[in-house]
Parts: structure tokens; C-alpha cells; sequence
């Protein structure tokens, strides 16, 4: 009872933080980058090992440089993440833009449901505002925390603008009544986490490493006959993001088993190429081998 008290008194407390404006919720981010680094080393030991097999070719000073940027874009997610919660439409539209709406809102894909698969990379939070000029409800899939009030407080975020939050193990049986009921849907998927050691039926080389995938994605667009489209992003300068959409494919039931998996983990990787430290290494991503299943 204690615990749950306090949490809800934490999350009380960032929302009031969330009314900051973000220049100072970046001086606030620069000492979090200091504490993170050189007082706690949170999980430095991970970072250094995935970079390290990710990057063999790169020089002990260029990992070193990629591993401190990376620290000091982890802690300006987690106040970006904590400004989500009063940031303004016009601001954040500012902020986060896209490149090529035309994409999603002409062509083939303008009348029909689709996956937008993207990577915990640059801010991937605060894509959920995008579909201004689309047809299309955006479904953010998520895994629900354990912590009930850590939970609430993330789901708000990312429904804040028209975004439905569904947990991943609904997605299915939610887009299967809104395709029921004649109602279009944006199914946004991060597709670079670990999948669970029951599930790494499909591996491929990513950044120099055996490694097991997701292969959800393109098993939910088989099934329900919908292209996918990738969300390319960058991150321009600190607080400003542009998203650029790639097709993958329009019509999946005629592409190759693993095909649509490799598509869009190749341009994860290709991504995480050109500026390495806006990606989540402190994830333990190869936690599984090969061996292990």
C-alpha cells in the first residue's frame, strides 16, 4: 500500500515537472546525464559490450564518444518523454515533423488500415501525434508496466492527442473488430525489442550479431491483408525530430516468407548506422544466443 502511494506521488509530481518549459527541463536533462554516467554507470556495462560487437571496426574513442552522446540522449528522452504530458499540438508539431505525409495520405495505402513499424530510436514516443491528415485511428501497441501508476501515466501520455494505447497481447482481437465495424487503423509497432525465447524462431545478422526477431509485424499484415510502411527517424538537433515514411510493402500476401521482417530490420539497422547514439543500448538486446533455444 505504501509502495502504491508513492508511485502515484511520483507521477504526481512529473506531471507537475511536465509544465516546464523544455529549456529548462534540459538544463534539468544535463545533470541527469551526469548522475547517470559518472555517478550510477547505469548499465554501462551493457552499452559498452553491445557497442562494442555492433561496432568492431570503430575506434575505442569513437565508441566512447557514441557511449557518452547516448547517455545524454537517454536522459533528454526521459524529460521529452515527462513534457509529452502538457506539451501543446503547435509546439510539438514544431518539433516532430513529417516529411512525406503524402505517403499515408494519397495512393494505395489513403483507404486502408496499415502497420507502421518503427525502432526505439531518436524520440519514438512522441510519434503518436502524427495523423493529422490521415484517414487512418492510430493504435499505439505497448506492453503494460507493472507498476499501475507508472502505467496510467504513459498510457495518458501516449493518448493525448487521438491515439488508442492497446496492450500487445489485444492488438489482434481490437483491429479485427475495428476492420469488422468499417473503421481504418494505423498499427504502430517498435519491432527492435528482444521477442521472448518461445518466439525467436527467426534469426538474422543485425549490426555484426546473430540475433533473434519480432516477427509480428508482417504475421498481422499476412493476416489481415495490410501494407506496412516504416517510420524513418532522425533526430535534427536536441528537441527536434523529422520522421520520414518508407513503404515496405502494399501487398504482403505476395511477399516471400521473412521478407517483410528483414525489410524493416535492415532499415533499422541502416538508421542506427548514421548517428549510433540515438539508439537504446542499454537494452539488453542478445541476451538470447542461438544456443539458448
Amino acid at each position: 500500500m505504501i509502495g502504491k502511494f508513492f508511485s502515484y506521488i511520483v507521477v504526481g509530481f512529473l506531471v507537475l515537472v511536465s509544465y516546464l518549459p523544455l529549456s529548462l527541463l534540459y538544463i534539468i536533462s544535463d545533470i541527469f546525464y551526469l548522475i547517470l554516467y559518472y555517478v550510477i554507470g547505469y548499465r554501462k556495462n551493457i552499452v559498452r559490450e553491445n557497442l562494442n560487437n555492433s561496432f568492431p571496426d570503430k575506434s575505442k574513442e569513437e565508441l566512447l564518444r557514441i557511449e557518452k552522446e547516448y547517455y545524454k540522449h537517454l536522459a533528454d528522452i526521459f524529460v521529452e518523454v515527462i513534457k509529452y504530458r502538457t506539451i501543446s499540438k503547435r509546439e510539438l508539431n514544431k518539433r516532430c515533423k513529417v516529411i512525406n505525409h503524402e505517403l499515408i495520405t494519397q495512393g494505395s495505402i489513403a483507404y486502408r488500415s496499415f502497420i507502421c513499424v518503427q525502432a526505439h530510436y531518436a524520440n519514438w514516443e512522441w510519434v503518436t501525434h502524427i495523423d493529422d491528415l490521415w484517414k487512418q485511428k492510430v493504435l499505439s501497441v505497448y506492453k503494460p508496466l507493472h507498476n499501475k501508476a507508472e502505467d496510467k501515466f504513459m498510457l495518458k501520455i501516449r493518448e493525448r492527442f487521438g491515439a488508442i494505447g492497446v496492450p500487445k497481447n489485444h492488438i489482434i482481437r481490437v483491429l479485427a473488430r475495428r476492420k469488422k465495424a468499417g473503421e481504418l487503423s494505423a498499427v504502430g509497432l517498435l519491432s527492435d525489442q528482444m521477442p521472448h525465447i518461445n518466439k525467436a524462431t527467426h534469426w538474422m545478422t543485425f549490426l555484426n550479431q546473430n540475433t533473434p526477431v519480432f516477427l509480428g509485424a508482417e504475421k498481422m499484415a499476412k493476416m489481415f491483408d495490410i501494407p506496412v510502411v516504416y517510420a524513418y527517424n532522425r533526430k535534427i538537433k536536441r528537441g527536434y525530430y523529422e520522421i520520414e515514411f518508407r513503404l515496405i510493402t502494399d501487398n504482403p500476401k505476395d511477399t516471400a516468407p521473412h521478407e517483410i521482417t528483414e525489410k524493416h530490420m535492415r532499415l533499422t539497422e541502416q538508421m542506427i548506422k548514421e548517428k549510433p547514439q540515438y539508439w537504446m543500448w542499454s537494452h539488453r538486446r542478445w541476451k538470447i544466443k542461438r544456443s539458448d533455444v
